[in-house]
């Protein structure tokens, strides 16, 4: 069982609306932990959270109507540890390297790069343009991932899968955004192999 817990401090996860809509991420405090018995089956599986720990997870409409409960003026979401995305090991220091995915949930990092390879689209540029593409390097991988991928490769996903998260830290001029994304790792189809010429 979760609790609603609002983190605080110059470093914030904004999960922008274009993606999803943001009221429906949330971050909670894990209050209590089940046996770890799966639904309809005899099989225990680890847990991948205990008390206290401080996650990231989503909720829709139905969830909130079927899931939610208020003890003594608190909100609490019951909820299953696939349906948690990520835990804060320092919830008062926000950042990547705090930021530890959970179960079958994989942190990508994209990127703009110009790129020494060419693709040639006929009249549409010629074979001499350089263009760029997005990358999108694998930062972090739940413990559950049992893909044949590590940190730091270039992975072929399911972009309509891909959820924008920005890590937003304020500075003496704003907030800065570092951007990332995460995605289950179903919609994970590859990782990029580039031929040495």
């Amino acid at each position: 069982m979760v609790e609603y817990y609002r983190v605080t401090g110059n470093t914030r996860i904004i999960i922008p609306e274009i993606a999803k809509n943001s009221d429906l991420h949330r971050t909670g405090i894990v209050r209590f932990v089940g046996n770890g018995k799966l639904y309809n089956s005899t099989e225990i599986k680890k847990p991948l959270v205990q008390p206290g720990d401080v996650v990231l997870f989503q909720v829709n409409e139905f969830m909130v109507a079927t899931q939610r409960y208020v003890l003594d003026g608190k909100e609490y979401m019951q909820m299953s540890q696939d349906e948690l995305i990520a835990k804060l090991t320092d919830p008062s220091n926000i950042s990547v390297d705090n930021l530890e995915m959970l179960g079958d949930y994989v942190l990508i990092e994209p990127s703009l790069k110009e790129q020494d390879r060419r693709i040639i689209l006929p009249e549409l540029s010629s074979a001499d343009e350089k263009s760029s593409f997005i990358k999108l390097h694998c930062v972090k991988i739940g413990s559950t991932v049992d893909l044949d991928i590590k940190i730091g490769d270039e992975l072929i996903v399911n972009f309509a899968k891909l959820n924008p998260l920005f890590i937003s830290t304020e500075t003496k001029d704003g907030f800065v955004n570092k951007e990332y994304a995460y995605i289950r790792k179903e919609w994970i189809n590859g990782v990029v192999e580039y031929e040495n010429n």
